[in-house]
């Protein structure tokens, strides 16, 4: 992924639908999955062009409305899905049911530096706030990031 923050991540409506789908359904746990796509050469901006949706690998299921993990064989699939396309993964999305869209420590912990989180925060089944986090290889804090949509 690429070492420069990114001045937006923009996704394809249905890719976004097909996100906002996942983790609405999956509440009250915390729905989560993987984001391929490219940068830009030169606009500094990132192109979702897929969402994989994932299982929440949480082995203590009590656990699941605050805490996710992304099966490792899904990120290796997801890995050689995204090679064959000329993409990478550039993220990773979950949701934060009935809590705000902004990093949690144990995201702090979990987060690939150099990609995206993405963070749905959805209360009743419902989107409420979603918000793009952007974490530096040269700091340790999350940017936000604009998400834009395009058709």
């Amino acid at each position: 992924m690429n070492t420069v923050r990114p001045r937006a991540l923009i996704c394809a409506a249905r890719e976004w639908d097909k996100l906002v789908a996942h983790v609405c359904r999956a509440y009250p746990e915390e729905g989560c999955g993987i984001l391929l796509g490219e940068s830009g050469d030169t606009d500094g901006l990132v192109y979702l062009r897929m969402v994989l949706p994932t299982a929440n690998g949480w082995q203590v299921t009590a656990e699941r409305h605050r805490r996710f993990v992304i099966p490792p064989q899904s990120i290796i699939f997801a890995d050689r899905l995204a090679a064959r396309a000329g993409w990478e993964i550039i993220g990773f999305y979950h949701s934060h049911p009935d809590q705000p869209a902004t990093p949690s420590a144990f995201d702090a912990d979990a987060t690939w530096e150099g990609t995206f989180t993405l963070i749905l925060s959805v209360r009743a089944r419902q989107l409420a706030d979603a918000r793009a986090w952007w974490k530096s290889l040269q700091q340790a804090e999350f940017l936000h990031t604009p998400i834009m949509q395009c058709d």
